[in-house]
């Protein structure tokens, strides 16, 4: 099976996905996306490192939003069946009505959330075409599946796991990890210094936390963004932008995880944090905390957009002992299996082929 994913940015997060398709089910993956031009604000550069031995094709946004190059280009390849990154490019968008394309499957992922605006609302009745040429509709996890649901996806065309994680990528980390010793606990904050993330109220938080403990935990900080600045606060070890294919090595170094995410569709950062053992805080405006975090048992879901929240959340975990934060960190591992690049590849391996037999 030829398969292409027609990408907005060529997506690092599922690197390993691509890579499983092809080493254990014998697919040829072909990904094409924007590359690391016209980069948003924080937003981290794609990850070559990531993708080695992965065929991918660069584009740009104007070729994206041209209809014509993109059917040429998807002609080009000739897949057996084509995953399409949403319909936020007019050129993708098109591909839905293409009658030169009408026998190709195509596999709808979308990452948005149910959240009850009139733009759903009337996205039931706009996306109505889109959704039923979709053969299958790929989300990340529970919050994807209630939108998908509220817009009458039938439950047989509906997937999990889009955001995924390469699970035996990141436990080549571990044999280095148990290498380094950690003088003290930490928390870790990975993800764009940019207030949709809740960056600015984890730095609140952290700073009224230091104040009311004694022998506070550091705070290390990886990513960029224009809230940088903020990074000058005492008790902060600011990486500045690291890798996605180095980021383990500081989940690893790390005790606790914190994502206070104002609204995030998903945050594949919090699946990495959990594959890697790690205990974990997030707002339950994050759509991967409801798949990733049970409450007090391998982490704490909090209100977004309270530095109170935080470090509320901060001091529990700070009186918290190292082996109940160990017994946490184990049960993130499991809640954290459907959604990495070997469980993920061994169910679309198997929807895929059946959608292929059936048509």
């Amino acid at each position: 099976m030829k398969m292409m994913l027609l990408w907005a940015r060529l997506p690092s997060y599922l690197a390993g996905f691509c890579r499983e398709m092809e080493s254990k089910y014998g697919h040829e993956v072909i990904v094409a996306g924007i590359g690391n031009d016209n980069l948003g604000e924080g937003e981290s550069p794609v990850s070559d490192q990531l993708f080695d031995g992965i065929e991918k094709l660069e584009i740009t946004e104007r070729t994206a939003n041209d209809a014509n190059a993109v059917a040429e280009l998807v002609a080009a390849v000739s897949p057996d069946v084509l995953m399409i990154s949403g319909w936020q490019y007019k050129g993708y968008a098109k591909l839905y009505s293409n009658r030169e394309l009408a026998h190709l499957p195509l596999v709808l992922c979308s990452d948005n959330t149910l959240r009850g605006t009139w733009k759903q609302f009337i996205g039931k009745f706009a996306l109505r075409s889109v959704l039923a040429r979709s053969a299958r509709v790929w989300v990340p996890g529970r919050a994807g599946l209630e939108l998908m649901e509220y817009w009458g996806v039938p439950k047989s065309k509906l997937l999990v796991g889009l955001y995924n994680v390469d699970s035996d990528r990141i436990g080549e980390f571990a044999t280095r990890a148990a290498t380094v010793h950690c003088d003290e606990p930490s928390f870790l904050f990975a993800g764009q210094l940019i207030p949709r993330k809740g960056f600015d109220l984890l730095c609140e938080a952290y700073s009224r936390y230091r104040q009311k403990v004694q022998s506070p935990w550091r705070l290390t900080v990886c990513g960029r963004g224009p809230l940088d600045s903020l990074c000058r606060g005492e008790g902060i070890d600011y990486k500045g932008f690291v890798d996605g294919s180095e980021l383990p090595t500081h989940f690893y170094e790390s005790d606790v995880f914190i994502l206070p995410s104002v609204y995030d569709a998903w945050g594949v950062v919090l699946a990495e944090a959990a594959c890697c053992g790690m205990p974990m805080i997030g707002t339950n405006t994050c759509g991967a905390t409801a798949d990733l975090i049970i409450d007090r048992d391998n982490g704490l879901v909090i209100e977004p957009d309270s530095a109170d929240a935080i470090l509320d959340a901060l001091l529990w975990f700070h009186q918290t002992s190292a082996d109940r934060r160990t017994a946490m960190g184990k049960r993130s591992q499991k809640l954290c299996v459907p959604h990495t690049a070997v469980s993920v590849a061994a169910r679309m391996d198997q929807e895929l082929t059946q959608l292929l037999e059936t048509r």
